[in-house]
């Protein structure tokens, strides 16, 4: 998107880019597969790509220790249901490291924590006036959620389903709207809204004070009910055909 590449070329320059970039892949992966150097930031960035090209080098136990324990944490991030959550404590049985496991193990209790039927827990967001504004201020409501991001392009699609979800319930008071930006840019922010005309209640929030309700990927929905309990952690999004039955229901 930055470069502005048109899609019907995109697929032409990766496959151009892979072609150039793979000889060299091959040849500096081979011989990295050092646990010792999991201390360094960017060879955990890598790792994936030094795997998939050192050839048939054995895996040193701590890198694929390293290797499952992200690949559960990630995992433990987008869980919705309880009994994913049994399968995944008996995925952790198999690591090795005391440390990893007990890393997954905390972060597996955090999440059954806050799931679906449990209080929502407040926030403190900025307005387009940079203003503060809590979650808990619509309490007693139906709390729709949409969280997005200006470079997000799933996202930026939703919106025209989603102005039209809002726009069915905007003479009921008992439900709202909110439009979540994890923009950390707030220039970017307000002037992407405004070319829009984007109008309702946008708010704007670090990633990072989203932790508790497990935002990793995006385009996200969280529908949280009048009792301030969460009734989807991830929700149906605007365009989905079911989500105003959905909501009609808790109505």
């Amino acid at each position: 998107y930055v470069h502005k590449i048109q899609k019907d070329s995109l697929q032409v320059f990766r496959n151009n880019l892979f072609q150039q970039i793979n000889p060299y892949l091959i040849k500096y992966s081979k011989n990295l597969l050092n646990s010792d150097y999991l201390k360094i930031t960017v060879y955990r960035q890598i790792l994936n790509t030094v795997l998939k090209n050192s050839g048939k080098s054995e895996i040193p136990d701590r890198i694929r220790d390293w290797q499952q324990s992200k690949d559960l944490m990630k995992r433990i991030s987008q869980i919705k249901k309880t009994d994913e959550s049994v399968f995944l404590k008996s995925q952790l049985a198999k690591i090795k490291s005391h440390r990893y496991r007990d890393h997954l193990l905390i972060a597996l209790e955090e999440v059954e924590k806050l799931n679906n039927g449990a209080e929502a827990v407040n926030f403190a967001a900025s307005d387009l006036m940079n203003k503060e504004v809590n979650l808990t201020d619509f309490k007693g409501k139906i709390i729709y959620i949409k969280i997005w991001a200006t470079w997000c392009e799933p996202c930026i699609t939703e919106f025209a389903a989603y102005d039209q979800l809002r726009n069915e319930y905007k003479d009921n008071p008992d439900i709202v709207f909110i439009s979540l930006s994890i923009d950390e840019n707030p220039l970017r922010w307000k002037k992407f809204l405004e070319a829009r005309s984007l109008k309702g209640y946008e708010w704007r929030i670090s990633r990072t004070l989203l932790t508790q309700y497990r935002v990793v990927e995006i385009p996200r929905n969280i529908i949280i009910g009048k009792d301030f309990k969460i009734e989807a952690l991830f929700g149906l999004p605007p365009s989905n055909t079911k989500i105003q039955g959905f909501l009609d229901g808790l109505l």
